[in-house]
């Protein structure tokens, strides 16, 4: 199902847990195929279990889809908004697509893959101003902050901790998506 890249073990892990995420779910969201819609630079193809059509998916053509209508609305919000704009509001999604095409179709792992965002936006080839930079991502402060949100003695501590307001902001989002989303689109998840 997944290819032989992955291993022996990966592919029954893989599989495993991409069975229980659709058996859990009612099959919403993509638990069944487990990571492939994820990846930006994969083609595959797939066939619903009551249906003989097979779906071909292109990733890296959904993932530019995706970045052509984040440009789109960002681009409303800088014409709508002041102050905000740092001179770079009028890049046209065009100027910029060929290098994005570029970084989306690359394999060789995300943490090389993320290397290529860095260095095309410190380069300016993603219309922004060269020389500025995308600090790399440690996760290490958010860790310890989580770590340390139970031992926090004091609610009024608590509350104005940045992981608070995550979880907050997370729980806010699941209620909105299965209690008004899916409902309103007549998807209901019990």
């Amino acid at each position: 199902m997944f290819g032989f890249q992955g291993g022996l073990w990966t592919n029954v892990r893989r599989s495993i847990i991409s069975d229980g995420a659709e058996i859990a779910s009612g099959a919403l969201g993509h638990g069944a195929v487990a990571v492939l819609p994820d990846l930006p630079y994969l083609k595959w193809s797939f066939r619903y279990e009551h249906s003989p059509e097979t779906v071909e998916r292109n990733n890296a053509d959904i993932f530019l889809e995706a970045c052509r209508k984040l440009h789109a609305m960002f681009q409303r919000f800088l014409s709508r908004s002041t102050g905000h704009d740092d001179g770079t509001s009028g890049i046209d999604f065009t100027r910029v697509e060929d290098c994005i095409k570029d970084i989306l179709s690359f394999q060789n792992g995300k943490t090389q893959r993320s290397k290529k965002w860095r260095t095309a936006f410190a380069k300016g080839e993603l219309g922004i101003k060269p020389g500025q930079k995308i600090p790399v991502y440690d996760p290490g402060p958010w860790d310890k902050q989580r770590n340390h949100f139970p031992a926090l003695d004091k609610p009024e501590k608590a509350a104005a901790s940045n992981v608070y307001h995550f979880y907050q902001a997370a729980s806010i989002h699941r209620h909105t998506l299965l209690r008004e989303l899916l409902p309103k689109n007549n998807l209901l998840v019990v």
